[in-house]
């Protein structure tokens, strides 16, 4: 009945036998396919405190397969992972959409729209300006790169087919949250949000999706919850075509005592997995050669080599970078070594205004409509640009200072650079 031919099964009732040699129905029935768990389980231990142990001492509850039969043909065969169980446990059967975990996605024919923007979008710095840039117009000060060169544990994950990405990675936090709507502009490639929001440079809209030159499956923590991403439907589970991805509450519940391998790389820049996250942090694994050889975006691999010629470019531009942003006043850059350990300051990039700089964000202002009686449509900014008095636009003059320094894995030193720029907008 496991076999392909008898795949969809008749609409009979199947029994399996349990670990006790009892036969029993199948849907019924959980696999164990957590075996970093599987003492913790046993016989109900609370090796976990509070909502954790509350779930494994429900989970020790159900009737297990029998250890001699596959996982694989368990599941043909209609028994539940325990896996996916752990992850969808508001639910009897596992079914994205519900309290904690939903479908969630980019909602469009994803890979072959995906192949061809990247042919637009070039590979190289451009790829973290538009992250600066995004970081900007969400209303962040502070960007931070971190690349993490560890090799994470790849045993205790959502599904075994993430331990293809749980290598070196390029990490981006920025110290702003992200908001409903930028949730629904990311998930809409070639969206036109950033226009209809005056001010923004590029929130989350086509340019985002450049990161797919590092990786198939990007992902993100902000507030509350953790989004993966997997266009090709390929390593997530339950991602399909329609959703390709996920959605996790994790704030307030214990994922991280569930899957601690999947969640540890994502303990950086104050980030637990359990209180929700005041800011956010991008996770871009590097696609090796293996995963290149079967992506369906891109087949050439991300090398460490070509992240770190990526770093060198962002320091080389770091203080003009700056000079072009409303928020932003920081940009650094970190590498990690190891799994656990503290990232180890490259550069850090910081913008001041000298005193006495007035009309600050007198621009933005104006688009936007702020402080000038006028809404942030597009609409509504047109019409009141014909009208307007040329001589009453507003003009901006800025003195900045930009400050250049190492930290102490840079190879560089403890080299410093200052500049003074005169920075006019009309």
């Amino acid at each position: 009945l496991a076999s392909p031919q008898h795949q969809p099964l008749p609409p009979t009732q199947i029994y399996l036998p349990d670990t006790a040699c009892a036969m029993v129905v199948a849907h019924e029935l959980l696999f164990d396919d957590t075996p970093w768990l599987s003492d913790s389980l046993a016989g109900g231990q609370q090796a976990a405190g509070g909502q954790a142990a509350s779930i494994l001492s429900s989970a020790s509850k159900r009737r297990r397969v029998h250890p001699s039969i596959a996982h694989e043909t368990a599941a043909r065969l209609g028994a539940q992972s325990l896996r996916l169980w752990l992850l969808g446990r508001n639910a009897d059967t596992f079914a994205l959409g519900q309290e904690n975990v939903e479908a969630f996605g980019q909602y469009e024919s994803l890979t072959s729209r995906l192949h061809n923007i990247l042919e637009l979008y070039a590979d190289g710095v451009g790829i973290l300006h538009e992250l600066i840039q995004n970081s900007d117009d969400a209303g962040a000060t502070e960007v931070s790169f971190i690349f993490d060169q560890a090799q994470h544990g790849d045993q205790s994950l959502l599904s075994p087919s993430m331990r293809e990405w749980q290598g070196p990675a390029l990490c981006v936090f920025n110290n702003a949250q992200f908001t409903p709507r930028d949730l629904r502009n990311i998930c809409s490639i070639g969206s036109n949000a950033k226009l209809a929001a005056g001010n923004a440079t590029g929130r989350f809209g086509l340019g985002f999706n450049a990161v797919y030159h590092f990786t198939d499956v990007p992902s993100f923590i902000s507030g509350s919850h953790l989004v993966f991403f997997d266009p090709a439907a390929q390593f997530l589970p339950g991602a399909t075509a329609n959703n390709p991805g996920l959605k996790i509450k994790f704030a307030g519940e214990s994922f991280l005592e569930q899957f601690p391998d999947q969640f540890a790389p994502y303990l950086l820049c104050g980030c637990d997995m359990v209180s929700p996250y005041n800011g956010t942090l991008f996770r871009f694994p590097l696609r090796n050669k293996h995963t290149a050889s079967r992506s369906q975006l891109r087949k050439e691999e991300y090398s460490e080599e070509a992240m770190r010629g990526l770093f060198d470019s962002l320091h080389d531009e770091a203080c003009e970078l700056l000079l072009f942003l409303k928020n932003v006043r920081t940009v650094k850059a970190f590498v990690r070594r190891e799994a656990g350990a503290e990232p180890e300051l490259l550069f850090q990039a910081e913008r001041s205004t000298a005193p006495g700089t007035r009309n600050e964000g007198a621009i933005a202002n104006y688009i936007s409509g702020r402080g000038g009686g006028g809404t942030a449509s597009v609409d509504a900014f047109y019409e009141r640009l014909e009208k307007a008095d040329v001589r009453q636009l507003p003009l901006e003059a800025m003195r900045l200072t930009v400050h250049l320094r190492h930290g102490p894995a840079s190879p560089r030193g403890d080299e410093v650079r200052e500049e003074d720029w005169l920075v006019c907008s009309a």
